[in-house]
């Protein structure tokens, strides 16, 4: 493929928060920012090299949506609101290089086979970042994310450009009631209620946040 600009296309993948074989007694995760987040991390890893993916697609897109009692759509689920806020801030983007003083912990596995021959994420461990600046380069937009269960703190510093103005933020959460995809009756899957995005303006670039549980998107104005 190289040279002839062929690009990979991923399409019908997910997480899967379940044992293997149904006869393993390892219990399934129930935290439910388990998938979204899981598919923000893939998203990162497609956009850092969006020089050689050219399609990205989830398996399961009707379940991205919230439904009523007869079948229409009321809204986004947790992981429908993760691909809406990546493709707003980031379609069309050009990727910038993240750096950090934490790099990715060591896994086991057998190197091409389920291991790369680098590892996947940025060098900010146990945090996952991503940046780009927009076409014009007016603006960067960050994301952030915290697949732990605990607040994580981070030091933000731009290098390369000057931001100047207001910024935004929006930050994914589970709705109250939300609980983690599980096998439903008849093989369905439960996937939650709908879901909201936070959106607030901040008066400047902060230097250092703390970010939760979460999947957060800052954007600033640079110059």
């Amino acid at each position: 493929m190289v040279g002839r600009d062929i690009k990979f296309a991923f399409d019908e993948w997910a997480p899967r928060n379940r044992a293997a074989s149904p006869s393993s007694a390892a219990p399934a995760i129930s935290n439910p920012m388990l998938n979204p987040l899981t598919n923000a991390l893939v998203y990162h890893e497609f956009f850092r090299h969006s020089d050689m993916v050219g399609l990205g697609v989830a398996t399961g897109g009707m379940g991205t949506l919230a439904t009523d009692a007869y079948g229409d759509a009321v809204g986004f689920r947790m992981e429908g609101l993760v691909i809406k806020v990546l493709h707003d801030r980031f379609a069309g983007t050009m990727p910038v290089a993240v750096a950090g003083n934490s790099p990715q912990h060591a896994i086991k596995g057998t190197l091409g086979v389920d291991l790369p021959a680098r590892p996947s994420g940025s060098s900010t461990y146990p945090l996952d970042v991503f940046a780009a600046l927009r076409a014009d380069r007016k603006k960067l937009a960050v994301s952030v994310v915290n697949p732990t269960e605990m607040a994580q703190d981070c030091e933000l510093n731009l290098a390369g450009v000057q931001p100047g103005g207001t910024a935004k933020l929006w930050q994914l959460s589970a709705p109250v009631g939300a609980v983690a995809p599980s096998p439903g009756p008849g093989g369905g899957v439960g996937f939650g209620p709908p879901a909201t995005i936070s959106e607030s303006s901040l008066p400047q670039a902060p230097r250092r946040i703390t970010l939760p549980p979460r999947l957060s998107v800052y954007e600033f104005e640079v110059k």
